[in-house]
Order: C-alpha cells, then sequence, then structure tokens
C-alpha cells in the first residue's frame, strides 16, 4: 500500500498547478512597433488585454 501512495504522490506532482504568486492581477506588456497592448492575467486567467 506504501509503494502504490508513493507512485500516486509521484504521479501527481508530475502534473501539479502552482499557486498564483502574486496578490492581485497582471498585466504583460506586449510591444510591436507603436502598437502597445497589456495583456491582464488573474489566478492563471487570462482577462483580455487593453492598448496602452
Amino acid at each position: 500500500m506504501v509503494e502504490h501512495q508513493l507512485r500516486l504522490l509521484d504521479g501527481l506532482q508530475q502534473i501539479r498547478v502552482f499557486n498564483w504568486p502574486y496578490s492581485g492581477a497582471v498585466g504583460l506588456v506586449e510591444q510591436h512597433g507603436d502598437v502597445r497592448q497589456i495583456h491582464v492575467i488573474n489566478n492563471w486567467y487570462y482577462l483580455g488585454s487593453v492598448e496602452d
């Protein structure tokens, strides 16, 4: 039983989803030429983008 438990935990560790490391949403800036967009992400969810 212990061996099975260890294999199970090892398998689950490989697909682990990490907690969101920030206290709120973050903005990722993407720029190409004169176009600048900010992509907003919170708790691993893409909320959308805005142009700056």
